[in-house]
């Protein structure tokens, strides 16, 4: 029963260990990218076509631009947003965006726009030469044509999750730092119990003699552990991170004798390495943990809790 016990533990550990490279091996593929290239689109055909009216002699409004300028505040959003690199696809609608942007502007006897409020000008102008250098590069110098990679700061985020394990049943606590969807994390539970007065084993024999047990037994146990996570489902309102990791545990096992006095049951105790799998489910600003924790030759623990994401 033991034996069947570990398996299922191995198992349950190796597959959330696959899970997770599958993950970070899915996280090379574009992502968000056709929704980012959509909005830089409309924002530059705007700029094209405030700088047509206003080349006609039509006065442009000061609130049209300042929803244009809110709009490439909101690219940005939409761009940290985006994942992995662009696809060959992608990459040539780009450049033909920005070829169409470069030549509406490139002609040079541009007389000074017709703004309601003169003073509006230069950030007016500021703001359209943001959408020709808005997407990322790889390195800081330009052309905008070469391979493009996602922002070099992922968005941070994280949470902390009380939660409990058994056997034996004890408190824990676990902390995670989310890197957009790849992610870190650490965790311990403890259940602490006074050294017993002598030793014996589990077969009942104490030094040269044998232990006359009351029946009552009590379990101490510490699990510290770390490893990597990463979202499978993200979005604001539900999202699935699982995670992976391995770490150091231990276990003790106490007998009650006749006389009241607790006894340390060597061949029970365990120590060694921890592995750990399981997953985060995320709803909204509240975290739900399930998961399972095996220590070397002793009975996997399932752990659950509760937490906050910030």
């Amino acid at each position: 029963m033991l034996n069947l016990y570990i398996v299922r533990a191995w198992n349950t550990y190796l597959l959330a260990f696959l899970l997770l490279l599958c993950g970070w091996s899915a996280s090379a593929q574009p992502s968000g990218w056709d929704a980012a290239l959509d909005r830089y689109e409309r924002i530059c055909d705007q700029c094209i076509d405030i700088r047509q009216r206003s080349l006609s002699g039509e006065a442009v409004p000061a609130a049209s631009v300042a929803e244009l300028l809110g709009q490439l505040a909101s690219l940005r959003s939409t761009l940290q947003d985006a994942a992995g690199r662009m696809t060959p696809s992608q990459r040539a609608r780009f450049e033909s965006i920005r070829l169409r942007y470069a030549e509406a502007f490139a002609i040079t006897d541009r007389p000074s726009l017709s703004l309601d409020s003169p003073d509006k000008l230069p950030s007016f102008l500021s703001g359209i030469a943001v959408t020709e250098n808005v997407l990322p590069h790889r390195d800081s110098a330009p052309p905008v044509s070469r391979e493009m990679t996602t922002p070099l700061r992922p968005r941070l985020s994280g949470g902390l999750v009380a939660f409990a394990a058994l056997p034996p049943a004890r408190p824990g606590l676990a902390a995670r730092v989310d890197l957009g969807r790849p992610g870190l994390f650490i965790k311990a539970s403890w259940l602490p119990v006074p050294e017993g007065s002598y030793t014996c084993l589990s077969d009942g024999t104490a030094g040269d003699g044998f232990i006359w047990t009351t029946g009552n037994e009590r379990s101490g146990a510490l699990s510290a552990s770390a490893g990597l996570s990463y979202a499978l489902i993200q979005g604001k309102a539900f999202s699935i991170r699982i995670y992976a990791g391995a770490g150091y545990g231990k276990l003790s096992v106490q007998w009650e004798d006749a006389s009241g006095r607790w006894a340390d049951v060597s061949d029970l105790a365990r120590r060694g390495l921890v592995l750990d799998g399981g997953a985060f489910w995320d709803f909204g600003h509240i975290t739900v943990m399930t998961g399972v924790s095996g220590l070397s030759h002793s009975t996997p623990c399932l752990e659950a809790g509760v937490g906050y994401v910030f």
